[in-house]
């Protein structure tokens, strides 16, 4: 076979890899979150443990990313409509200095949580390789569904995904 012949099926293959992953979930436990510690705006720590026994929407952004400004909207309606007893949501900025997150989210209404990732450890411990990229973690740790790319998330949608009562 020649080379050009292997790089199409590489290519391939990686595509389709790429995608079940991208898609993953289906109800379905793809792996487990692991446990992270950062500091919010206001310089306190925070670890994703401390929301075990809710569905945590976990969302890597950025201030200077197109698509993660255009799904912001949505994730602030989902924040403010959640039920916080079963639901936490985990915003990590990655690579941007806590003042100027800070003055973002001010300039723009946005009260949902932000952690800073400054210099993309938790970013890299999740293999964020493209961003906004979020999980879905159900109650007990378990990754239900990974999105690479804008969207319009919703609670129904995150209860289905996740089977919360």
């Amino acid at each position: 076979m020649k080379i050009n012949n292997w790089l199409v099926i590489f290519g391939l293959l990686f595509f389709l890899t790429g995608l079940a992953l991208a898609l993953g979930g289906n109800g379905k436990v793809v792996g487990q979150a692991a446990d992270f510690t950062l500091k919010d705006l206001q310089d306190k720590s925070h670890t994703l443990f401390q929301c075990r026994g809710k569905v945590v929407l976990l969302n890597f952004w950025a201030t200077w990313c197109p698509p993660c400004r255009s799904e912001m909207p949505a994730l602030q309606k989902l924040y403010e409509q959640a039920d916080k007893t079963r639901f936490a949501m985990v915003t990590v900025n990655m690579g941007e200095n806590r003042e100027d997150v800070a003055k973002f989210m001010k300039n723009n209404g946005y009260t949902f949580p932000v952690l800073i990732d400054k210099d993309g450890v938790v970013a890299r411990q999740y293999n964020v390789n493209g961003i906004p990229t979020t999980l879905v973690i159900n109650e007990t740790g378990g990754v239900m569904r990974r999105v690479v790319g804008a969207k319009e998330w919703t609670w129904a949608e995150l209860k289905l995904l996740t089977k919360a009562k």
